[in-house]
């Protein structure tokens, strides 16, 4: 289970996802190809906690922490980790049961267990904001926000 001491920031807009089938499935034209990777599994935010994101010195995560009500006494899981994380490099990454997403670990994993290489990196968008500053007012206003909606 990940207890991260971190801040996490983020807005419940974010989601994971993972191709349905594997790339490494055998195909006989491009076009198959094409067409197994565009099936796609989405994982939206659940509403369980609000660890979207975190990153500091060492590793970029997406998801993470304990659902608001897990109870270890009550045979709460113990097993939730990052959705995906990455090492400050971005050369090798990690992905676990999430709560944060209800996703499960996302990666085909190789022989080596839960670590795997990155082979490329899309990142759509972490803030629509041009710098810094304009980027915390927004998660301020989002905080905000989210500290009201758990309240109703």
């Amino acid at each position: 289970m990940v207890k991260y001491l971190g801040r996490f920031s983020g807005s419940c807009e974010a989601f994971l996802w993972r191709v349905k089938d594997s790339r490494f499935s055998a195909t006989i034209s491009l076009e198959e190809q094409v067409h197994l990777e565009s099936h796609l599994q989405i994982y939206e935010w659940s509403q369980e906690n609000r660890n979207v994101q975190v990153s500091d010195g060492t590793k970029l995560a997406i998801g993470g922490g304990i659902p608001n009500n897990d109870n270890e006494e009550d045979g709460g899981r113990k097993d939730w980790g990052f959705g995906v994380a990455l090492t400050n490099d971005l050369f090798q990454g990690s992905s676990s049961p999430c709560i944060t997403f209800q996703s499960p670990g996302l990666a085909q994993l190789s022989s080596n267990g839960t670590i795997f290489e990155v082979s490329s990196l899309e990142v759509w968008a972490f803030t629509p904001c041009p710098n810094v500053s304009d980027a915390e007012q927004l998660e301020l206003g989002r905080a905000f926000v989210l500290s009201h909606f758990a309240e109703s």
